[in-house]
């Protein structure tokens, strides 16, 4: 009797299966996962150089910005730091300005300097006019004295032949006389007082104008 025997699997079939499967479900994941990214053309895309340097912020706000690095230099007046002219590592000189300082306290007190010296050389300007015009009065004065002497002098003069006729009277020939000797004393003075007057005015111009 012929005995039936059941056809065995055949081990190739069940591994062939089993890589198709797999290979379908990377497909399917990688379709979706494609599917869901964002691409860009080339020709869309900008190419450039990366560059470093100093980047200029510039912030709008109240009040004083200060420095969160402050350190203390050395200056005979307490200031603020304006300017930096020379920079950290830069070649300086004896006489190389390395920063720039401001003191408001400082420059207050120069403009009340400057005003106050405005003021003197106004005030030395107006002494100044009033001398000349004392000076220019004695001098007119002098000039009066001198015509008047002058004149005396010459009334004297004119005088004395009419005296040794008789015709004028000694007294009014000693009285020309005498009044030509004084009024000759008094011009000698205010010569002496017209000098000593310039030197007073130039004493007082030096008192007012500073060392």
């Amino acid at each position: 009797m012929d005995v039936q025997k059941k056809p065995k699997k055949k081990k190739h079939s069940t591994q062939k299966t089993l890589i198709i499967t797999f290979m379908t479900t990377v497909i399917i994941v990688w379709g979706l996962f494609s599917s869901s990214q964002q691409h860009v053309k080339q020709s869309d895309a900008v190419f450039t150089i990366v560059k470093a340097g100093v980047l200029s912020v510039t912030v709008d706000g109240y009040g004083v910005l200060k420095s969160n690095k402050q350190q203390l230099i050395t200056t005979q007046y307490p200031a603020t730091v304006i300017e930096i002219i020379m920079k950290s590592g830069q070649h300086v000189e004896e006489d190389s300005v390395i920063l720039k300082l401001e003191n408001i306290d400082l420059i207050n007190e120069q403009e009340s300097t400057n005003l106050e010296l405005k003021t003197e050389e106004s005030n030395l300007r107006e002494m100044v006019l009033n001398q000349q015009r004392e000076l220019l009065e004695e001098e007119s004065e002098h000039a009066e004295l001198v015509a008047r002497y002058e004149l005396t002098k010459y009334q004297r003069k004119a005088t004395e032949p009419l005296m040794v006729s008789g015709t004028v009277s000694k007294l009014d020939f000693v009285k020309l006389e005498l009044e030509e000797k004084l009024l000759k004393k008094r011009m000698k003075f205010q010569e002496k007082s017209l000098q000593q007057l310039s030197s007073l005015h130039e004493e007082a111009v030096n008192t007012q104008i500073p060392i």
